[in-house]
């Protein structure tokens, strides 16, 4: 055997030493090298690997080929963390409470039930007080009716017609009856029934200045009948005596009242009452004026033919003024010839017809008296 065979032995040795070593060598490299096999993925599951797991073959998920791309390759993305509804409206609870979804079974509570009950109360408060103003407001015009007019039955004034005793007993003011001692205070004795009718004319002036509180206001009668001229003659007479103080009633702190009556009516005559009440600053005064007309004729009945003024006329107006209308010491202080001129006087003196009887007396600085004598009953 030569060289080279020697050689060769050796080498085939070492070479099958080297086979040997490279045999343990390959072995224990593939066995670590080994991987297990992949698992199948499935979402929304944990995993230890993200990463999905590979089919062969095409599948029906995707439609490619287990190397080719595929939607799902990507790991699903979680949501955001969503805050806590205590979070979210932490610092309004108000509006926690409007999207606050209601329970099955249960009704949501109403809002603002406090502050409708507070309204619900408050309104009723409020219709009460009206309620309560109404039944006030409506007592008082009862109490004190105003004026008007009544086209439909020719009167309509304040009072009510003499013949309406009971009703007007029931609005508590003075209806005047024959059988009554004396005649108590002015008021309307009208007649709906005969020939002729009274409507109300009234009138209200105020000052051009606003500074000004005066004012002036004024309602007397008109009448109205077939016979126009005469009753034409007859108003004219009433608006006069009405509006005697309209042109001075910037000259009283306040102003001037002047409110008309119609104290009797009858086919033969009326007898018409003007009082006007004067407000000054520092007093009031009251005057009144009074007029009688005969109905067929239209003209004025003088007092001389209403009543003889005499001796005889004072001393029955000194009696009959003790007893109907006390002490009046303006009256107690004057002489029989005094009394006698102020009964006599056009201008100052008081007559007027009422159911009562005639009424006399007369104005002074301190008001007006008058007493009623039954023995002139008309």
């Amino acid at each position: 055997m030569g060289l080279n065979d020697k050689s060769r032995k050796r080498n085939a040795a070492s070479w099958r030493e080297r086979i040997q070593d490279g045999e343990m060598s390959s072995r224990s490299q593939t066995e670590r090298k080994k991987r297990p096999l992949p698992r199948p993925f499935y979402p929304g599951l944990p995993q230890e690997n993200s990463d999905p797991a590979v089919i062969p073959g095409p599948t029906r998920r995707t439609g490619n080929s287990r190397n080719g791309p595929s939607r799902y390759d990507t790991p699903p993305q979680r949501r955001a963390a969503r805050p806590s509804p205590k979070e979210e409206y932490e610092d309004n609870p108000e509006r926690e409470e409007e999207n606050r979804p209601a329970r099955a079974g249960t009704m949501r509570r109403p809002r603002f039930t406090i502050f409708g009950a507070l309204l619900f109360v408050l309104l009723m408060l409020i219709s009460l007080l009206f309620s309560v103003w109404s039944v006030v407001k409506r007592a008082e015009l009862q109490a004190t009716p105003d004026y008007s007019y009544d086209y439909g039955s020719g009167y309509f004034g304040y009072g009510t017609p003499y013949e309406d005793s009971q009703d007007s007993d029931l609005y508590g003011y003075y209806v005047p009856d024959p059988d009554d001692q004396y005649y108590r205070e002015l008021t309307d004795a009208t007649d709906r029934t005969l020939s002729y009718s009274v409507l109300w004319q009234s009138e209200a002036v105020r000052p051009d200045d606003p500074s000004m509180t005066c004012k002036y206001d004024c309602s007397y009668p008109v009448l109205s009948g077939k016979d126009e001229e005469k009753m034409s003659a007859m108003n004219q007479e009433i608006e006069r005596i009405a509006r005697e103080y309209k042109d001075s009633y910037q000259d009283y702190e306040e102003g001037v009242l002047s409110y008309g009556y119609v104290t009797y009516m009858d086919e033969e005559k009326i007898s018409v009452v003007i009082r006007h009440t004067l407000s000054g600053k520092d007093r009031t005064d009251s005057i009144v004026r009074a007029v009688t007309f005969s109905v067929d004729t239209g003209r004025i009945i003088p007092h001389s033919e209403m009543v003889d003024t005499d001796e005889y006329l004072v001393y029955q107006f000194r009696s009959r003024s003790t007893v109907q209308n006390g002490p009046v010491e303006f009256v107690e202080n004057l002489s029989d010839e005094e009394l006698l001129e102020y009964l006599l006087d056009e201008k100052d003196s008081i007559m007027f017809y009422t159911p009562v009887g005639l009424e006399i007396g007369f104005n002074f600085d301190e008001g007006w008296v008058t007493v009623t004598l039954k023995s002139y009953t008309v």
